[in-house]
């Protein structure tokens, strides 16, 4: 599980996929994708999170529902999860947590500028 503390550098999930492979990971590949039944959705939000959704499959039990997972992306491209596995039942759950996580973060930056900066419109 990791926490997410400050906004990142990406607005989209193509800059993501990118970041992932130049530091030699496979997340994004179709083949783990695949394996995993796996889709990456299309919203960013603070510039590091993503939301994903996995469905399990088996040959004896066929499909399981689908579920969804938040995701961090680091600065150099490694993919984490934010809060538990799986932990949202809906997509519409998991975007609105993604967003009201990124409002948090967003919200947390520009408490920690000092006046001079917030002045100067740097936010």
């Amino acid at each position: 599980m990791t926490t997410v503390l400050t906004p990142g550098p990406f607005r989209t999930i193509d800059q993501m996929k990118a970041a992932n492979a130049r530091l030699g990971h496979h997340w994004f590949t179709p083949g783990a994708m695949r394996f995993f039944n796996s889709r990456a959705l299309s919203g960013v939000y603070a510039g590091r999170l993503f939301v994903s959704s996995e469905q399990y499959r088996s040959r004896h039990t066929g499909y399981r529902a689908r579920l969804y997972t938040i995701r961090a992306v680091s600065d150099a491209g490694g993919v984490s999860t934010v809060g538990e596995f799986q932990q949202y039942s809906t997509r519409r759950r998991a975007i609105a947590a993604a967003r009201a996580m990124a409002e948090n973060i967003l919200a947390r930056e520009v408490a920690e500028m000092d006046a001079a900066e917030v002045a100067a419109g740097a936010w």
